[in-house]
């Protein structure tokens, strides 16, 4: 844990932050951070907690390897974390590009799905003097994923997995954001994993070559339902305009519907991009 003290701050601009966190970006050594702390109203939830306990430990296991790098910690007396200060990622969220620009589409798109899939390949194999640390982002999505040029960030790893880690009932049952979820961990089949991950960036990048999210239009039970049972439409994939023949192969590897029978690592569908 980081005992750099924030500094002083003359001004502080909050974000949404979501269910779990309160956001707000403040002026850290000359430089913009991003403070998360739980939202006032979870008081002492634990589940909100462990989330942040989470998001402190994968950022420093990455220690900024394709992800925000850590600055400083707060502790209350008795040791409960209180926040986490990070650099703020460079770029915008992919959804804010789609949302300003539409689709990616060509060139473009490639150099994202190429850039995405290297990044979570490097996030994947990260380790440690005690080996691999089979980290896993967890939930993957538009927003979390910002790019600068051919860089990218993954940010929100509150629903991370590694090694070691202890989860709660719970915690066990996280299975993301649709559509972005594998269909085997809808139905409770199997956790989310590396695996997953993969899956969900793959539905990301579907959305930026669509320039929308899949399925959007139906009701939440339906949608569900459907991901669950047939997952994505094949489609949508093989219909789309902004993408190569090269680009159509790889994400319908790695979206096939039957888990057995889809490309389940990074690395791979990396390598196809590559041949």
């Amino acid at each position: 844990m980081s005992d750099a003290a924030p500094l002083a701050v003359a001004r502080a601009v909050s974000f949404a932050g979501g269910s779990v966190f309160e956001v707000t970006l403040l002026p850290f050594g000359g430089r913009d951070a991003i403070v998360k702390r739980v939202r006032r109203e979870l008081g002492r939830e634990p589940r909100a907690q462990r989330a942040l306990e989470r998001e402190h430990a994968a950022l420093t296991m990455l220690a900024g390897r394709h992800a925000p790098r850590l600055l400083a910690s707060e502790l209350a007396a008795g040791g409960e974390l209180l926040c986490v200060w990070q650099e703020r990622a460079r770029g915008r969220s992919l959804l804010e590009l789609v949302e300003a620009t539409g689709p990616f589409a060509g060139p473009r798109l490639e150099r994202l799905m190429g850039s995405a899939f290297e990044a979570l390949t490097v996030l994947h194999g990260a380790h440690d003097e005690g080996g691999a640390l089979e980290l896993s982002h967890g939930d993957l999505k538009p927003e979390h994923i910002f790019i600068d040029g051919d860089d990218i960030t993954f940010v929100d790893f509150g629903m991370a997995r590694f090694r070691g880690l202890s989860l709660s009932p719970a915690a066990r049952e996280e299975q993301g954001t649709l559509p972005y979820v594998a269909p085997e961990v809808l139905r409770g089949e199997a956790a989310l994993d590396q695996a997953a991950d993969v899956y969900a960036l793959a539905v990301v990048l579907l959305f930026a070559a669509l320039g929308a999210e899949p399925g959007a239009d139906q009701a939440p039970s339906f949608r569900l339902l459907t991901l669950a049972e047939k997952g994505l439409a094949a489609e949508l994939v093989a219909g789309c305009a902004g993408l190569s023949a090269r680009g159509r192969a790889t994400l319908a590897a790695a979206l096939t519907f039957d888990r057995k029978q889809r490309t389940l690592r990074a690395d791979e569908l990396t390598a196809r991009l590559t041949r």
